[in-house]
């Protein structure tokens, strides 16, 4: 099937899928593949959705069948998925639309750059708060002395994925924009704490 998928988006060839989604229903969708990505375990076909007018993400082992479509998807060149760019701001698959995050980090600050390869650190702070000024490029990635934070900002895909990375930091983040975000940071945290009542 991957080969088959390979060449579908080799010759630019729109698919019929019949698709089990994760929550258990059976569909069809018209689609034109434009890459495979394997991440977290799985290999997910990229692939522009003429009906939802964006590109969606197919687990592959979900597709239970495959043929050429009777209508054609077209996309221009300037229109064109960008997987190596998608690769640098989507986290655990899930799509959406491109937003800027900015976090206060009081984790390891290596690891924060090296899950989101768009980050940037943009502030530093000592542990009492006071800002740190940042010296160099060099001292600007290095990690803070104890207790201290850094604020990073990055381009993501999509509000879920991102918020399932910072969730596993823990006590080790502060969401700061966008709004959007951090408020459906804070109903997240609330439904934790409601699953403990």
């Amino acid at each position: 099937m991957l080969t088959d998928l390979s060449h579908a988006i080799e010759h630019q060839t729109t698919l019929q899928l019949t698709y089990h989604r994760s929550d258990n229903q059976v569909v069809q969708r018209t689609v034109l593949p434009a890459a495979l990505i394997f991440s977290e375990y799985y290999f997910y076909v990229a692939a522009y959705n003429a009906k939802y007018q964006t590109t969606l993400f197919y687990r592959a082992d979900r597709i239970q069948a495959y043929r050429p479509a009777d209508t054609v998807i077209q996309r221009t060149r300037a229109e064109r998925f960008e997987d190596g760019q998608f690769r640098q701001r989507i986290q655990f698959m899930y799509p959406g639309q491109l937003l800027t995050l900015t976090f206060q980090f009081w984790g390891i600050v290596e690891a924060a750059l090296d899950r989101l390869p768009t980050a940037k650190v943009i502030h530093r702070f000592h542990a009492d708060g006071t800002a740190e000024p940042i010296k160099n490029e060099q001292h600007r990635n290095q990690q803070p002395a104890a207790g201290g934070s850094v604020v990073i900002t990055a381009e993501v895909y999509g509000a879920r994925g991102i918020t399932m990375w910072l969730l596993s930091q823990g006590a080790n983040v502060k969401v700061l924009a966008p709004a959007s975000l951090v408020t459906s940071f804070k109903q997240e945290l609330a439904n934790i704490q409601a699953r403990y009542n």
